[in-house]
């Protein structure tokens, strides 16, 4: 990142940014999720000035047609791609964030995965958190309420 780019942030007096680390969707030939889309890093091209979060973008296909035996390995993948991503820049994360537009027919694998994500991670020093669209805050009976330490609008 170029000194202007980390000026720039400075001058949004903001202590957080949220990195978009790759997405998971499906592959319909494989009949599996897959991680696509990793953002490059160069080495040391962070500033450690800053408290960085990994977003995770999972898409709808990912989560309506995983099959149960897919959710725990997809965790283990997901959680070991952010660790060396970030590792590799020399960030250290406290919260990692999962986007996904979860709905009645995803919800439970949207959540088991969670659940996987948050049994692998350090509940003291690492927190998750997801996004939350209106259609999920005004229907929660309906898409349930996920189980992370926050929820994002």
């Amino acid at each position: 990142m170029d000194e202007e780019s980390v000026q720039l942030l400075n001058s949004l007096r903001s202590q957080r940014i949220y990195l978009h680390c790759f997405d998971v969707r499906w592959d319909a030939t494989k009949a599996e999720p897959f991680l696509t889309n990793q953002v490059l890093i160069h080495n040391n091209e962070l500033p450690t000035s800053f408290e960085f979060v990994p977003v995770v973008y999972l898409s709808l296909n990912s989560m309506s047609k995983i099959k149960p035996g897919q959710i725990k390995p997809l965790a283990d993948s997901v959680i070991s791609r952010v660790n060396k991503l970030m590792s590799s820049s020399g960030i250290t994360w406290t919260e990692i964030q999962f986007d996904c537009e979860w709905n009645e027919s995803s919800r439970d694998q949207y959540f088991s995965f969670l659940n996987f994500i948050k049994s692998s991670i350090n509940p003291i020093h690492q927190h998750l958190s997801c996004t939350v669209r209106l259609e999920q805050i005004k229907y929660p009976d309906v898409t349930g309420i996920p189980p992370v330490d926050r929820g994002m609008l």
